[in-house]
């Protein structure tokens, strides 16, 4: 079988629990296959998955153990029940690190920008810049102080804060978070990227700014 390349880990972003066959495709950077067959170095990944639960180098998740349970004469049962062990992000990134490895699903602050389009040109209109333009100075402050706000808001979850931090914004995952928004809902978005993290950034510093003068 023929794997595919991730282009965009936007969806698997969003997990937090995956199968040892998951974590195997991924860490190759390739689209998970769920079917019986799997190259060569896809169950060398998986094997070598489960000789770290022999040396405890990662955290599982998974209901594995002594179950009871009635049967229909009434009378209680026992069976062992054993799933295939999960594996959670953290643990992962925390066991990629100590082998030296950077696997582009765990590591976002790796991956290059998402290639935009060439035929998407944005064009500001001449009243969108009039409207800009009639902004106060203590207006645009406001809109700027809100973007920060909003950046921090997304921080609360794990996708969009940087690793290592507890609540600073990961701008380049925001970017690219919003341009793929922007994309789906066929909004021209070349050219919109780099003033994004541009003025996301420039936020922040504003947000920063306020709090420290607050006290």
């Amino acid at each position: 079988m023929e794997a595919n390349k991730i282009t965009d880990f936007f969806v698997w972003d969003l997990r937090r629990i995956f199968t040892a066959h998951e974590v195997a495709y991924l860490w190759f950077g390739l689209q998970p296959h769920y079917g019986n067959d799997h190259p060569g170095n896809i169950t060398s990944f998986v094997l070598a998955l489960s000789e770290t639960q022999l040396r405890s180098e990662l955290l599982l998740t998974g209901d594995t153990g002594r179950r009871y349970y009635t049967d229909n004469r009434g009378k209680r049962m026992e069976a062992w029940v054993q799933e295939s062990p999960d594996y959670e992000r953290e643990s992962l990134r925390s066991w990629a690190e100590r082998i030296g490895q950077k696997p582009l699903f765990l590591f976002p602050e790796c991956r290059k920008p998402l290639p935009l389009p060439l035929d998407n040109v944005a064009i500001v209109s001449d009243d969108a810049k009039a409207l800009l333009a009639e902004l106060s100075p203590s207006q645009a402050e406001t809109v700027m102080v809100a973007l920060g706000l909003m950046a921090k808001v997304l921080s609360n979850s794990p996708i969009y804060r940087r690793p290592g931090t507890t609540r600073e914004p990961n701008v380049s995952r925001i970017q690219q978070a919003v341009l793929h928004e922007a994309e789906e809902m066929g909004i021209k978005s070349h050219g919109l990227g780099s003033a994004l993290r541009e003025k996301i950034t420039e936020a922040l510093k504003l947000l920063e700014t306020k709090c420290n003068q607050s006290f």
